[in-house]
């Protein structure tokens, strides 16, 4: 078996304040957007948060991306695993980043794939997979048709009526002609990539607040594969950057998941950096109520979820860039 470059905690160490400073990893002091300055940023799972990765960007900085790249390939060593598919979009530039670099240092070449947002959005597994059976048995089609049908009856009678002005009335006319995922041009399926029988899949993204994304990609995957008539495993996630210590126990504790689509298996997650880990190596370069705020959240996020502790620390971090 091949040996890593580097060891993981080795990789962390190197590429923690470079994060830091290139601002993929982004706070209230040093955030790249007016609006995240102001305001800080919200997660998927609708928890304010006062730093935010943001690994989109990631192959403007060719020197980062290239060891971003080589620490995620690196932390695949000794997987036995026959593809990467990326969480879509920040999880993209990763897998393709990662599979040459598994090839370039490892001789160990890997196809690559990612996965299509469901026709609604979702944040939930369970809310996925239901979605996936509505999709399945038509229900999400016929409830498509029904909105599209409602529009059509509420834009003729405001045109009836003359109640509306022009633009309200397009306004309505482009909800009647939405494409709400059920367009017909192209293939669009909802794992774009060739999946083979008894495949090892594995996931990769940026990074986890919780397994949620993860679980639904996984739910996709082996849906997906389903659909095409072949089996495949998918029971490993790579990602660069993990947010919330718990998320590692939380993936094993799917076991006590009665919903079987939702625990065909554990999922074991594996990552390059845990932030509350590596955060102390950012003191030097964070001004210290920058490094007090983001620890006292890494602590207790909770608290953060206050309106008038938002407040306080969007003040701090005002007064700071003046």
């Amino acid at each position: 078996m091949k040996k890593p470059k580097r060891s993981i905690s080795e990789w962390a160490n190197r590429l923690i304040v470079p994060l830091y400073k290139k601002q993929f990893i982004q706070t209230l002091w040093n955030a790249e957007k007016q609006k995240n300055r102001d305001q800080g940023w919200v997660t998927k799972g609708e928890l304010w948060v006062p730093w935010f990765l943001n690994m989109r960007p990631l192959g403007s900085s060719a020197e980062t991306f290239l060891e971003v790249s080589q620490a995620m390939a690196d932390l695949t060593i000794g997987h036995d695993i026959d593809m990467y598919v990326a969480v879509e979009m920040a999880g993209i530039n990763i897998s393709g980043g990662t599979a040459i670099a598994s090839k370039w240092l490892n001789g160990l070449p890997c196809p690559i794939g990612y996965t299509r947002p469901l026709p609604k959005k979702v944040r939930e597994p369970m809310k996925a997979l239901q979605l996936i059976r509505d999709i399945d048995s038509g229900a999400f089609k016929l409830r498509q048709e029904e909105f599209k049908a409602s529009v059509a009856i509420l834009l003729r009678r405001c045109e009836n009526a003359g109640i509306l002005d022009d633009e309200t009335i397009k306004a309505l006319a482009v909800l009647k002609n939405h494409d709400l995922g059920d367009s017909d041009y192209g293939q669009k399926e909802f794992v774009e990539g060739r999946l083979i029988n008894e495949q090892k899949v594995g996931i990769l993204d940026d990074m986890a607040m919780n397994i949620g994304s993860k679980l639904i990609a996984r739910l996709i995957i082996l849906w997906e594969a389903r659909k095409r008539g072949v089996s495949v495993e998918c029971n490993n996630a790579f990602y660069f950057l993990n947010r919330t210590a718990t998320n590692r126990q939380t993936g094993f504790d799917y076991a006590l998941e009665t919903e079987r689509d939702l625990y065909p298996a554990p999922i074991h997650l594996y990552y390059v950096i845990e932030m509350d880990e590596e955060l102390p190596k950012l003191e030097s370069v964070m001004c210290s109520e920058e490094f007090r705020v983001i620890t006292d959240f890494q602590n207790n996020s909770d608290q953060f979820q206050d309106e008038d502790v938002q407040k306080e620390v969007l003040a701090l971090a005002k007064k700071a860039r003046k």
